[in-house]
């Protein structure tokens, strides 16, 4: 099992693998200044009429399982 510091980079490298791909894809991404569960905030500017908060679960081993609610 990983200690907590390197979970918490496993987590942050999981988050900036998603912005990545989001940027990638003409979608801007913000990061909340406020951690409530929401890890980026994906919108298209210069309209911000939809902004979609994503949770992002990283882990070390190979997954890939994607859920839209």
């Amino acid at each position: 099992m990983a200690n907590p510091h390197e979970a918490a980079l496993v987590g942050k490298a999981g988050e900036a693998l998603v912005a990545a791909e989001l940027l990638r894809r003409h979608v801007d991404v913000a990061y909340p200044a406020h951690d409530s569960g929401v890890d980026l905030l994906a919108y298209r500017a210069p309209t911000l009429g939809k902004v979609i908060p994503i949770q992002v679960k990283a882990r070390t081993a190979t997954c890939f399982e994607f859920q839209k609610d």
